[in-house]
């Protein structure tokens, strides 16, 4: 029962005071199990302008307050709890816990209907001793995965091309014409439910997945679900922009499903922990992913321009952190394990590649760990006296970092752990002519290559590198360049017998120092 003001009279606070007083005994009812919670009661305002000359006492109540169409009120500020605009706009003083600690909250297929916002959810006062945040939510969204309305998979059911018919009863209580009809097959058979009786249903056809879209009998060994739910959704936003959106001669368009903002302009001298998204696995069960960027499929090329952006940070564009306590100047804690498709307290990982990067302190210096699909794990650290220090799980597993076509080693750890130079291959050669390789370093000319000729790479593609080429044999050797390139400003150079030369690439030709 509600509350209603008489329209007859000029509505002011003493007016809406009154009518509390006189009807509200009958409207009350409670609100959550805790003893002592205010009591609600709804109050309709007629239609009309007019202004509230004073504050209105609430009395101990929460008032919410309902607008008729028309109703134009001054003073709204001193009406207490929540306002009810024409189903546009609720403002609402929230307080204590739950439903009343929201200024609005839906909850889909809760288990009970009388399930409450999860908000400050303590369920004795006792609690509050435990619990230290006073928690006030603007907006409260849940969802709940629930059972299939008819679970009748074990059901002998017999298939037509528009339905289907069971050897027992099923429950049609609360069946609705357009849920979905699911049969428990693998691949399955859907289509949405048109008509039933305790023992048969009517569906507009049945469809098999990954099927051809054309309508087909399901096989008689499987039974159905009736509404099942298999992916919820606390809230999906969406934007759309078309062509009947404004001109794109109009200026830049811009589309964005969700805006966070946080604004601190307090000036109390207190540390602020502001956060614009709070990810939380609340459950038995972790979570897998706290932030998903994903194109619309597999081999789109419509996705993401970039996945994540941080623009204008103060401190850290990307801080990964394996706990809140201890270090401060780390951006990733935690020992981690990656397996093929799966990665655990990881500071990077990257699906594609099935490749991990983890930041792990150690005492001295920071530890780099990389692993990749199907290898063992490789650690290097600084230690307390700034000295690179490597590790390897197996002594024939060297720690290398190749050119991007995977064919030149450029910096490695041999199997011992011992740091070598870029392009450390030595190639001993006894060929009248050789072409140095991707791996070269060194090139050591034996007796039967003397009056060769050693071809280098294209300099353009191999700015920065070094060959060292060393003569052993008992003549001249020539160095000639990849594609007519030039060596120290001319089409060839030479080191003579028992001398050696180092070339250097400086981009458009080649040059010895």
């Amino acid at each position: 029962m509600a509350v209603f003001v008489d329209a007859n009279i000029p509505v002011t606070a003493e007016s809406i005071e009154a009518a509390i007083s006189k009807s509200a005994a009958s409207a009350y009812r409670s609100r959550s199990v805790l003893d002592g919670k205010a009591q609600t009661v709804i109050v309709v305002l007629p239609s009309g302008k007019y202004d509230i000359n004073r504050p209105v006492s609430a009395n101990g109540l929460d008032i919410i307050w309902k607008m008729d169409p028309g109703t134009a009120i001054g003073g709204l500020d001193r009406l207490p709890g929540t306002l009810y605009f024409d189903a546009k706009r609720i403002v609402s003083d929230t307080f204590g816990t739950e439903d009343s600690a929201t200024g609005f909250s839906v909850i889909a297929n809760p288990a009970e209907k009388s399930q409450q916002a999860r908000v400050l959810g303590l369920t004795e006062a006792k609690k509050l001793a435990k619990y230290g945040s006073r928690d006030s939510v603007a907006f409260y969204a849940e969802n709940t995965l629930k059972s299939p309305t008819v679970d009748a998979s074990k059901y002998e059911v017999k298939y037509s091309k528009d339905g289907a018919q069971f050897t027992q009863e099923i429950d049609t209580r609360n069946l609705k014409a357009g849920m979905i009809v699911d049969t428990a097959h693998n691949p399955k058979w859907s289509g949405f439910l048109v008509s039933w009786s305790p023992h048969s249903i009517v569906v507009s056809g049945w469809y098999r997945a990954g099927g051809d879209e054309v309508s087909s009998v399901p096989t008689n060994d499987k039974g159905l679900y009736i509404n099942p739910v298999t992916k919820i959704w606390a809230a999906n936003l969406n934007v759309f922009l078309n062509d009947s959106s404004v001109p794109n001669s109009a200026g830049v368009r811009e589309a964005t499903a969700l805006e966070i903002g946080v604004m601190d302009d307090s000036r109390i001298q207190v540390p602020t922990m502001a956060v614009g998204v709070d990810a939380i696995p609340l459950g038995r069960n972790g979570g897998k992913i706290a932030f998903w960027g994903r194109g619309p499929n597999a081999r789109s090329v419509t996705g993401w321009d970039t996945t994540f952006l941080s623009w204008r940070h103060q401190t850290a564009g990307f801080k990964a952190q394996f706990g809140m306590d201890g270090s401060t100047n780390f951006h990733s804690v935690g020992v981690g394990e990656v397996e093929s498709g799966r990665a655990e307290n990881v500071g990077f990982f990257d699906y594609k590649s099935k490749t991990s990067v983890l930041l792990e302190p150690k005492l001295g210096g920071d530890a780099i760990v990389v692993r990749g699909p199907g290898e063992t794990v490789k650690k290097f650290q600084l230690d307390a006296k700034g000295q690179m220090v490597f590790t390897l799980n197996k002594e024939d597993t060297p720690i290398s970092v190749r050119s991007a076509d995977n064919k030149r080693v450029l910096w490695a750890v041999d199997a011992k752990g011992r740091m070598t130079p870029i392009n450390y291959k030595i190639s001993l050669n006894n060929e009248k002519k050789y072409t140095v390789t991707e791996s070269d370093g060194k090139i050591v000319c034996l007796t039967k290559c003397a009056f060769g000729i050693i071809q280098l790479p294209d300099s353009r593609d191999n700015a920065g590198r070094e060959i060292e080429i060393i003569n052993r044999s008992e003549g001249p050797v020539k160095i000639v360049a990849l594609n007519g390139g030039l060596v120290d400003g001319k089409s060839a150079a030479s080191v003579d017998s028992m001398r050696s030369a180092r070339a250097l690439s400086i981009g458009d030709m080649w040059v010895l120092p």
